[in-house]
């Protein structure tokens, strides 16, 4: 059951990025279980994953449901950041080459990139690899557009209400007649009377008469609005959240009289006299059923209609200019009553004076709701990326073909054995590969090239096209935001109003929007945003490996490497180290919560924005009589502009450090960093310090070869391969090697073969013992502290390539190599 063990490992205790990988798993089995189970919960208290779930409820201004949709959206970019942040981990470690990938992209004139995500390798590497890869890449797209919107505040304002004027004894019990004192039909704004409409004021069971009814019996157990209080509830004209029907009390003792208003004609006062008498006390003066929307005349820009508008008391001044202790307004109408209907109206009839409001109190909630497909959907995707990042661990930690993840890796593993393609090629940098193997037709020729040094900045490690490509999607996405911005601007939103968060004073793109239309809109952003710190932290990364391939030009250095040998040292990061990887995940969780807020889904209940999205189809997933818009921040884009703006500088900045002056710039270009690492053979490299036993059944077998011809020939043959010869070669092998062999057999004489078939043997054993000394000298090189510079190298290279007095050769060695810097002008393959 081991090998199936997640946590286990033939080697021991995992490290590097074997340690990293298990952990990231143990952070994805952990969100998907978090998921699965709110998933579960959601569907067992919704009895279906149809329909929204509320989640919380408050008061709509009292701004907890704010703060708690808030707070969530933040955790969710946590939750979100740290999902992706684990993917791409596992993305970088699929998109790293093994040893025999780069060896193949190698024989076909092209190179490979280390370090870094790159769609360079996609095409070279195992289909394994690449299928993984799709999996991780197309599982984070619905993890950036629906997550955000998975939760969600839905505000709850009402858009009808009723508008009553009346005496204060209205509410105490007082007569009333329902056509009013006023004797104004709401709506009837022609010459000729609606006698229809008329009649319903003389029906006790008519709409209307009970409606009046039921205020008069209620009002007075409703809440006090002074005057001012009451026109920024009713004027300000932005839905009703915490009150609906209202009654505008006047202060006239004793109510209004039908003939001390109105100077009427016999055929007036015998019209009016079925609905009012002429001398009686009528406590009520109008009534309308008055409605109050949203309207939008220009994109951007949000008006208000409000039918019963010029009915309330006007504006005044709210600075404390007028004293409103005994304000008074004469009401105003839109109605014609210079008609054979209406007698003369007397002077100061229609004159209302110390006004205050009755209001309802409305038990109106405002919600935060989870929407259980969306959350579904995610579950699926972060399941999807547990397994995928499960199954990738498992292979690559048990397969021969590691993954050449880190500047180190590929260091060790061109070090140990070396690729004869690009044999005499030290002096290329990563430009001059691209130059030259862009024709496919043509190859390298190896040979002396002349070292001219030159002092260049940090940017040139990083390819044209790469930073082409980076500072195009930083641009996209400034561009966006200005766009957004001018738009605004165009249309009078200004910073005037608003909020920096999610908040009904927003203006609002123009619609009308469905539910997924909105989520599409709102959170396409965040796509943009996450390839914005794609190309960022790539920018970084490519950066930061000339850092660490510098190092080795100015002193002996241990590899950083993903699982350690000799004085090699581990690694927890793959491509930033913590003090830059922090800071720049921290500064995306910032981002995602700030553009979830820049632009965001705004759904209401209660039909205040009908009229905003008339045309658009009812999703059946939210609650009757919702509306969905979709919101934007001035404040919040303003400070996303610039915050990307001065993120793009950073990069700049830090590139225009100059690099070494006898530094091969190899970027992250395999086929460079192949050319500047073939070690020499005089290197005096031993075994480090931290030895790692290693069971090698090959050379094993050499050694008990040579045995076996010790023990069948006592003279010559095996005085010429020379004890010394032994123990060089296989001074590395450990004792349980040893062990594991097969005893030497012991033969007759007669049996002895001829001498020649001796020289033979002995000449290819010593060929294996001189290839096993290589290989372990090599690989005792790159578990050492190494340097990279001018080196002396072997006699057969001398005769290949010129005489070390002549041609020099850059690459690696030990403190006891006596490394040294090239010296300009001097001819190096």
């Amino acid at each position: 059951m081991e090998n199936f063990n997640l946590f286990s490992s033939h080697r021991g205790n995992s490290t590097g990025w074997k340690r990293a990988a298990k952990i990231n798993c143990i952070i994805l089995v952990c969100m998907s279980i978090i998921l699965m189970g709110l998933l579960i919960a959601a569907a067992c208290y919704n009895d279906s994953f149809q329909g929204a779930l509320f989640l919380y409820n408050g008061t709509c201004d009292g701004g907890s449901v704010s703060q708690i949709n808030t707070a969530l959206h933040l955790l969710i970019n946590v939750f979100s950041t740290l999902v992706l942040a684990s993917s791409n981990f596992f993305m970088q470690v699929l998109n790293s080459p093994s040893r025999e990938e780069i060896n193949a992209a190698h024989l076909k004139s092209s190179w490979l990139e280390i370090g870094v995500p790159s769609i360079q390798n996609i095409p070279h590497v195992s289909k394994f690899k690449t299928w993984c890869w799709t999996v991780l890449l197309l599982s984070s797209i619905p993890i950036h557009l629906l997550f955000n919107s998975a939760i969600f505040e839905m505000d709850h304002r009402e858009s009808t209400f009723s508008l009553t004027i009346a005496s204060e004894e209205f509410s105490k019990g007082g007569s009333y007649y329902p056509i009013g004192a006023s004797l104004l039909l709401p709506g009837n704004n022609s010459s000729n009377l609606n006698f229809q409409a008329l009649e319903q004021y003389s029906k006790e069971t008519s709409n209307i008469v009970q409606n009046i009814s039921a205020i008069a019996m209620n009002a007075h157990g409703w809440e006090r609005l002074q005057t001012i209080e009451c026109q920024q509830e009713y004027l300000s004209c932005s839905g009703l959240r915490q009150h609906r029907n209202v009654v505008v009390v006047a202060d006239q003792p004793g109510g209004w009289i039908r003939d001390q208003m109105w100077q009427l004609n016999g055929k007036q006062t015998e019209l009016w006299d079925k609905y009012v008498t002429p001398n009686g006390p009528n406590h009520l003066f109008f009534y309308d059923q008055c409605k109050m929307s949203a309207a939008k005349y220009e994109p951007g820009s949000i008006s208000c209609l409000n039918s019963c508008k010029t009915y309330f008391p006007p504006e005044v001044d709210l600075n404390g200019l007028v004293d409103i202790s005994n304000w008074g307004y004469t009401f105003d109408h839109d109605l014609d009553i210079s008609n054979e209907y209406y007698g003369d109206l007397k002077p100061t009839a229609f004159q209302l004076k110390n006004v205050y409001c009755l209001a309802e109190p409305l038990d109106g909630k405002c919600y935060v709701a989870l929407l259980p497909t969306l959350l579904m959907g995610v579950t699926l995707c972060v399941i999807a990326k547990t397994c995928t990042a499960i199954i990738v661990t498992v292979v690559l930690i048990r397969r021969d073909q590691t993954p050449l993840v880190t500047l180190g890796d590929a260091i060790a593993s061109f070090i140990e054995n070396s690729d004869p393609v690009t044999a005499g090629l030290c002096t290329l940098g990563q430009s001059d590969v691209r130059r030259l193997l862009a024709d496919k037709d043509n190859h390298l020729i190896s040979g002396a090239w002349q070292w001219r040094p030159s002092r260049r900045p940090r940017a040139t490690v990083i390819p044209t096209s790469v930073w082409l490509m980076s500072y195009l999607i930083f641009a996209l996405s400034i561009l966006i935001c200005g766009v957004c911005l001018g738009m605004a601007h165009l249309t009078g939103v200004h910073f005037a109003g608003g909020s920096f968060l999610q908040s009904d004073q927003n203006p609002f793109i123009q619609g009308p929007f469905t539910l997924f239309g909105g989520i599409i809109t709102t959170n396409s952003p965040q796509l943009l945003l996450s390839l914005y710190y794609l190309a960022y932290n790539s920018l970084y990364t490519r950066l930061q490996t000339a850092r660490e391939w510098a190092v080795f030009l100015e002193e002996y250095r241990p590899l950083r490497v993903t699982d350690p040998k000799g004085e090699q040292h581990a690694t927890y990061w793959l491509q930033l180290p913590y003090k830059y990887s922090i800071p720049l995940i921290i500064v995306s969780i910032g981002l995602h919560w700030l553009l979830s807020d820049a632009i965001y889904l705004f759904v209401s209940i209660g039909g205040y924005y009908e009229e905003l999205t008339r045309g658009a189809q009812p999703d059946p997933s939210l609650p009757p009589n919702t509306t969905v818009n979709v919101g934007f921040s001035i404040y919040a884009l303003w400070t996303m502009m610039v915050v990307l703006c001065v993120l793009a500088v950073f990069p700049i900045h830090l590139s225009l450090e100059l690099l070494p002056l006898h530094m091969v710039n190899i970027g992250n270009n395999s086929f460079a960093l192949s050319a500047a690492c073939h070690a020499s053979r005089l290197s005096n490299a031993t075994e480090p310090p931290r030895r790692t036993s290693t069971r090698n059944p090959t050379l094993s077998m050499r050694l008990s070869n040579l045995l076996k011809l010790k023990n069948r020939s006592t003279e010559g043959p095996y005085d010429a391969i020379g004890e010394t010869s032994l123990e060089t070669g296989f001074s590395d092998i450990e004792m349980q090697d040893l062990v594991a062999l097969p005893q030497p057999l012991s033969r007759p004489m007669s049996s002895r073969p001829s001498q020649a078939s001796d020289r033979h043997i002995i000449d290819q054993a010593e060929e294996d013992i001189n290839e096993v000394a290589e290989q372990t000298l090599f690989r005792n090189l790159a578990r050492s502290k190494i340097r990279w510079g001018v080196v002396r190298m072997h006699p057969e290279w001398c005769a290949e390539f010129g005489h070390e007095s002549v041609v020099g050769h850059f690459s690696f060695g030990i403190r006891g190599d006596n490394v040294q810097k090239p010296i300009p002008g001097r001819l190096y393959a």
